[in-house]
Order: structure tokens, then sequence, then C-alpha cells
């Protein structure tokens, strides 16, 4: 039987083991569905890695999650991993950003808003004239930074915005769509008319929902780190889930598709399935061979921009970093001329990070605009980091502790034009019944975000739809 008739799949290859693709697996699983995950990798999670050495837990990609969608609530309950969940302190409510060489909090109250040294005096009456704002008249889209402009004042966008943007998407506002990389903004100025007016109407409708939704804004993680996320929906799909399998070309035949896989040793494997959930980076889809397929839309795709990331974790006694390191990290906007996006305070994050009387630090560096950094030698990106850790943080002395990761294409930049990959995809899926798509490039970057594409996906399988809507 074939997918996309109008009938629910009987097997089905899902094409990439990060956290889409395997969320996917794992709803289609419940669902009685046999499903094989194809990764081309030799381990599962994608960009979710942890690593512990002598006493210190690394967190290589995302530190925490976010908000649970509710879409993905079901999973973690069966799965049991929100069992396994952890809240950090009181502390990490508090965010720093930099200012003037110096980390300042940011307000958190009207009170302190009004006290802050982040924004000046003409910057803080600028943003409080917001609801006041006239509405974009001309057409076409408009970028992060240019809305920030033009709603909050330029002040707020140099030094509130640019920094958001830098530690979400390690981008750069000016290119990024507003509509596709935030678009809850979007919608807030579309149904409001004003952000703050929006933001006001939210909360009172949100007044008493108690504890319970509070604490569902929270950050959360494992205590063995997010890698406890793909570690265990991996050991769930057991024999389901092939390493080192890179999908070379996916064929649409009369009963279904037709996968093949390239192994090791230059061994070649075709295998049969009643449809493909594709859920690797966008970039994978240059090298696939699709007969049949919208070359133009393939190559929409198969173009996503994504930023280089490095990630330098390091390790002080806590005597050598003079900063108290008070709360989640301090992100740095490209004014302040650094060479590090943000540092997340890891040990103060999250418990178990670094060994008794030492602190932890994950150091961001790279992006869409100094993508140069990203590629950098473990000596020349630590000599750069140290340079701003000790005019920043007060860090002294040598670290004790160090690793980095380079993640080539770390996230992907929902930039302007986006709207046309999204079509793109929609295309395709049209095009070739039983293709569907999933990930961080197709629903947004967020863990969160990743797992909810693959489950909803997955379930437009077991409804036997085709497109994407």
């Amino acid at each position: 039987m074939s997918a996309g008739a109008g009938s629910a799949p009987r097997s089905v290859a899902v094409v990439g083991a990060g956290a889409a693709g395997l969320a996917a697996a794992w709803t289609l699983v419940r669902a009685g569905v046999a499903v094989t995950v194809y990764e081309a990798a030799g381990r599962a999670g994608g960009v979710i890695r942890t690593e512990r050495h002598d006493g210190w837990l690394v967190e290589h990609g995302p530190n925490s999650l976010a908000t649970i969608p509710t879409a993905v609530e079901p999973l973690f309950a069966e799965a049991g991993l929100d069992r396994l969940l952890i809240q950090p302190g009181r502390e990490a409510r508090r965010r720093y950003v930099v200012r003037d060489g110096r980390p300042v909090a940011v307000p958190g109250s009207p009170l302190a808003f009004l006290r802050t040294p982040l924004l000046s005096g003409a910057a803080k009456r600028r943003l409080l004239r917001e609801p006041f704002a006239p509405p974009r008249t001309e057409g076409g889209e408009e970028s992060v930074a240019a809305f920030a402009r033009r709603r909050l004042g330029p002040e707020v966008e140099s030094r509130m915005i640019d920094a958001v943007v830098g530690g979400i998407y390690a981008g750069d506002p000016e290119r990024l769509s507003l509509r596709h990389a935030f678009p809850a903004l979007h919608a807030l100025e579309r149904d409001h008319g004003s952000l703050l007016r929006g933001l006001l109407r939210g909360l009172r409708r949100g007044a008493g929902r108690g504890r319970a939704a509070a604490r569902g804004r929270r950050i959360q993680s494992f205590a063995d780190g997010m890698e406890v996320l793909p570690r265990t929906l991996a050991a769930a799909l057991g024999e389901r889930l092939r390493l080192a399998a890179r999908v070379a070309a996916l064929r649409r035949r009369p009963d279904g598709w037709e996968v093949e896989m390239a192994l090791a040793g230059d061994v070649v494997r075709r295998e049969r399935h009643d449809a493909v959930l594709w859920s690797a980076p966008a970039h994978a889809l240059a090298a696939l061979e699709l007969p049949g397929a919208d070359a133009d839309a393939v190559a929409r795709i198969a173009a996503v921009a994504y930023a280089p990331v490095a990630v330098l974790a390091l390790g002080f006694r806590r005597e050598d970093v003079a900063h108290p390191l008070d709360g989640f990290g301090m992100l740095v906007p490209a004014a302040e001329g650094r060479r590090v996006l943000g540092a997340i305070f890891s040990s103060t994050l999250f418990p178990g990070r670094a060994p008794s009387g030492h602190v932890a630090l994950t150091v961001i560096a790279g992006g869409r605009r100094r993508a140069e950094d990203a590629a950098l030698s473990t000596q020349a990106l630590t000599e750069h980091v140290m340079r701003d850790l000790r005019e920043l943080l007060g860090a002294r002395g040598e670290a004790v502790f160090r690793a980095h990761v380079r993640w080539p294409r770390a996230i992907p930049q929902y930039e302007l034009g986006y709207g046309a990959v999204h079509a793109a995809a929609d295309r395709l899926e049209r095009q070739l019944p039983g293709l569907l798509f999933a990930g961080s490039w197709r629903h947004g970057v967020a863990v969160g975000d990743a797992l909810s594409s693959g489950i909803g996906a997955a379930q437009r399988l077991l409804d036997g739809i085709r497109t994407s809507g």
C-alpha cells in the first residue's frame, strides 16, 4: 500500500536521526507502523551532544529545553523523559547583555527598566512610545532589524534585539525575516497594532493559570545533559535505527518508495517503504538523487543558509572568575566589537556541570557575521575568547578545562524570502505523494520546535494527508 492516497502507510523510512526524525519515528512506532531510521552519522541526536570529562559535563549543542510544546508532552510522558527533567536554580532567571564592556542584567520589572543602564534615557522614552508607532506601509518582507528600528528604535535594535538574534540564531538581524524567524512578534503587530499592547493583553489572558503554566515557561534539561533525549528515543527504536547509513537516492515506485543507502565499504543497499519522512538538514538534499522532483524546489531548499558556530567549553577555579556568574549567561551585541556571541554560565544553570570549587562557561563564537571565527583552531579561538572573558567577566589565569567543537552548519537561517523555502517543500510534498519534510529548517530552530515538527509530519502520514497545509 502506498501512502498519500488517503490511507496511512504500513512502512516508513525516516531520513535523519536528529530531534525531528527521532520524534517522528517514535510517533509512528507507537501507532504500529514499521519504521526504519537512516542516519548518515555514527550517532543519533544531530547537534544535541553531551560529553563528560573528569567531573565536567559539557553541552556541545543546545544546553536546555524551553517550553515543551503541547504536541510533545505525550512523547515525554510515554518515554519517561518527563521524570528525568531538572529545573534550573532561581539565578538562571537573570540574563545579562553586555553594554560598554560590562555585563548588565536585563531588567525584570518596570522599575528595573527605568533604572537600567542598558539603554539611554532617550531609548527608554522611544520604547515607551511603541504603541503609537505607525504601521508599516510598504509591501514585501521586513527584516528583524528594520522592524525593531521602526517599532522600538535604533538603540533597542542594536543593543537588545541584535543580542537576542545572536543568542537564538547566531544570525544577522539585517538578513533574518521577521515573519519567519520571529512569527510571534509579527503576529503581535498584525493582531494588536502594537507589541506592548499585545503583550499586555496576553498577560491578562494568562493571569490565573497557576504555577503549572509558569513552570512550563521555564527552561529545563536533564541531570545527565541534553543528550539524554536522543539517547532515550534511539534506545527505544533499537534495530530500527541504522547509523552510518547515508541515503543517496529516493525513487518513487508504483508500490511506494525505494530508498538507496550507501554503507561502509562502498556497499549500496536498496529497500522499499510506503512513505519517506525527510528530517535531515536542508543542505543534504543537494547530494540526494530524487528523480521526478522539481529541480528548482530542491535547489531552493538545499540552498538554505546555516550559521557556522564554534562552541568552546571552559572550566575555571571559582576564585579565578571575578563575576558572580549569577544568571543564565550573557549575550554580546555586535556593537561591542567582541569575538564572542555570548557565554552560558553552565555551572550556575544546572547542577553537576563542574567539579566542586570550579565554574563552567560555554562560549559561542562565529555565527553568520563572523563565520571565520567558527573555523579557528582551538588555540586561536581560546586566545580571542580569553581576551573577552578577562575584560567582561574578570577571568584570570588559564582555564583548567577546555573542550572545543565546530559546527560548520549549526543553525538554519530564516532569512528574507524564506517563504519560498516553505513553498518549495510544500510543492515537493504535493508532487511526490508519500514524501514529507520535517526538521529545524522547516518549523523552528528550538529543540521543542524540531520535536513538534517530527511529530506533526508523522501524524500527517498516519492521517493519510499529503500536503502540509
